[in-house]
């Protein structure tokens, strides 16, 4: 597994609080992501969108993918779900402070973290995006295909990492 560094994390969090209209929610967009043209230069491409089957870069390390995935939520073109217009269950993920998510009691189930520093498996957000049993309400994304193995690897294993303070250099 790749390790969390500082240069890393550093990208998650811009990735999170740019809002990266280029990753909006596919649940809460309108229109599905246009594939890139064949042949396409690479910085001419669609980037790959959250929930989409055209897969990350490959020389994105996981925790960059967490970022993208995660940022894909929190803004857009049009309203994110966890957005600062759209807070679905009082999250809002343009908001990285360690305040509004680590160790911070999920809205649905006060009894689980929305994420518990290195345990992926009782961490509520993971839980929500690996369909997992007993959340409450419905799987993340919403109306939407589940994401990647790719992605949910890159998001397990930022929490694996202990979450680290994206604040923090």
């Amino acid at each position: 597994m790749e390790s969390v560094t500082a240069s890393r994390v550093k990208l998650v969090l811009l990735a999170l609080t740019s809002g990266l209209a280029a990753f909006a929610c596919a649940a809460c967009t309108s229109s599905p992501a246009p594939s890139p043209p064949p042949n396409a230069a690479d910085d001419t491409q669609e980037p790959p969108r959250f929930g989409g089957t055209t897969g990350f870069p490959t020389d994105a390390s996981s925790t960059d993918q967490a970022g993208y995935a995660l940022g894909g939520c929190a803004g857009g073109p049009e309203m994110a779900c966890h957005g600062p217009g759209m807070a679905m269950s009082g999250l809002v993920l343009a908001d990285t402070r360690p305040t509004n998510l680590v160790n911070v009691p999920s809205v649905e189930r006060p009894d689980l973290m929305r994420v518990r520093p290195g345990d992926p498996a009782r961490s509520y957000l993971y839980m929500k995006i690996t369909r997992a049993s007993g959340i409450d309400g419905v799987p993340m994304p919403k109306d939407s295909p589940p994401l990647d193995e790719a992605s949910i690897a890159a998001i397990a294993a930022w929490i694996d990492a202990g979450a680290p303070d994206l604040l923090e250099p």
